[in-house]
């Protein structure tokens, strides 16, 4: 009998060691919206067109990339499971556009790279909002959104002579900003302005800022303007607290010719005696809200 169930546990055994190991490689199939797109993997071209069915490593995890002309790549990530895996990308049609400037031979940018040397010149764009930056040696460099289609190929400029500001602050380091826009700079910086207009400067580090205007200036022409960089916020707080204590001061004093008038009124005038203590009971509300609003103006 024993020898009956080791029989019977050694056949399960091996029939447990007889099952089929799955298979090294799987198939994975990639499709792309148009088909015939290059497949890459991992950056590596398979010589491969979507729709493909691949063999890879059972398990593998990599990013596909389907590139065709006149379309933006399309990139994503896969993994090679046991029952293998399907891939499917829609890749957005690419727009010839027509790219101008006023005067022309800017160079245009399209997310920080150079797209054209010099204008005119037709680019590749996607469809859809893209930022084109223009930039011309002595005009203002010029950052528009465009919405590219089907309908809309052509893109015209106008850029605006420049002149120069040379800023530097005290802090250094700080963000610079010319009309309330952001320029990406840092002080010290040289920074390019519309000629012929005033505009206004601003450099901010944490709480301290500064800020001036500059006058017109003729194409070409540089000016150089230092900023000293104070906490303003605290500055206008002080200035607050000094205009709220001077009228406390203020409705104090009132206050006190109020109540002087009354005690003199209490015996022989009632009615202007009774008008004279509410006039002290306001004036005495009045001084508490602004006491409050000192209080919240504390550090």
């Amino acid at each position: 009998m024993r020898r009956a169930l080791v029989l019977l546990l050694l056949a399960g055994c091996a029939k447990e060691e007889a099952r089929p190991a799955p298979p090294p490689v799987v198939a994975v199939r990639f499709e792309s919206d148009p088909p015939g797109a290059d497949i890459a993997i991992d950056g590596q071209p398979t010589g491969r067109k979507t729709p493909a069915d691949i063999e890879l490593r059972r398990m593998t995890a990599a990013n596909v990339t389907f590139t065709l002309k006149g379309f933006e790549p399309w990139t994503g990530p896969f993994v090679a499971a046991v029952h293998g895996a399907t891939v499917r990308g829609r890749l957005e049609r690419r727009v010839p556009l027509l790219v101008e400037s006023e005067p022309p031979g800017a160079t245009v940018r399209l997310d920080g790279g150079v797209v054209l040397a010099a204008t005119p010149g037709r680019i590749d764009a996607p469809a859809g909002p893209i930022a084109l930056r223009f930039e011309k040696a002595g005009f203002v460099p010029l950052e528009q959104t465009h919405v590219v289609s089907e309908s809309a190929r052509t893109v015209r400029v106008k850029l605006l002579p420049a002149a120069y500001v040379e800023v530097t602050s005290t802090p250094s380091g700080a963000a610079l900003f010319v009309d309330g826009a952001p320029t990406g700079l840092s002080t010290p910086a040289r920074v390019s302005v519309q000629a012929g207009a005033a505009h206004e400067l601003s450099a901010h580090l944490g709480v301290l800022s500064d800020s001036a205007t500059v006058r017109p200036m003729k194409p070409g022409k540089s000016a150089r303007l230092q900023l000293e960089l104070r906490d303003r916020a605290e500055e206008e707080r002080a200035a607050t607290r000094k205009k709220l204590l001077a009228r406390i001061r203020s409705l104090e004093h009132e206050k006190k010719n109020v109540e002087l008038r009354a005690r003199r009124l209490e015996l022989v005038d009632a009615l202007r005696f009774t008008e004279a203590k509410r006039r002290a009971e306001a004036l005495d509300t009045q001084i508490g809200e602004l006491m409050q609003q000192l209080a919240e103006l504390e550090p």
